[in-house]
């Protein structure tokens, strides 16, 4: 190989892929509501704002999942805004059914 070649594959080359670092938070975030869980920390937080964290991890990690995973980044807008339209109506439905 020539230096143009390895300088090429230098290029592309990266320590951790963008769906790997994907995929790490989303188990953060999964984690962090094991943790809520597991250690009952609903007791030391009031009921709306974990209803509203709990919501905001399910709309982060639908969003990540739809972009990363199923591959809706990079296609027309109509198509990437359906998942994002689902998840915000189901997280409403959800924040309604705790009023």
């Amino acid at each position: 190989m020539n230096n143009s070649q390895i300088e090429i594959q230098q290029k592309n080359y990266r320590w951790i892929r963008p769906c790997t670092v994907v995929w790490l938070l989303l188990m953060a975030l999964t984690l962090s509501t094991l943790a809520i869980g597991k250690f009952e920390l609903f007791d030391i937080m009031n009921g709306e704002s974990l209803v509203l964290f709990l919501l905001a991890t399910i709309f982060i990690k639908g969003a990540m999942i739809s972009d990363f995973f199923m591959g809706l980044k990079s296609v027309r807008a109509f198509w990437g805004i359906i998942p994002i339209i689902y998840l915000i109506i189901v997280c409403i439905l959800i924040w309604i059914a705790y009023i």
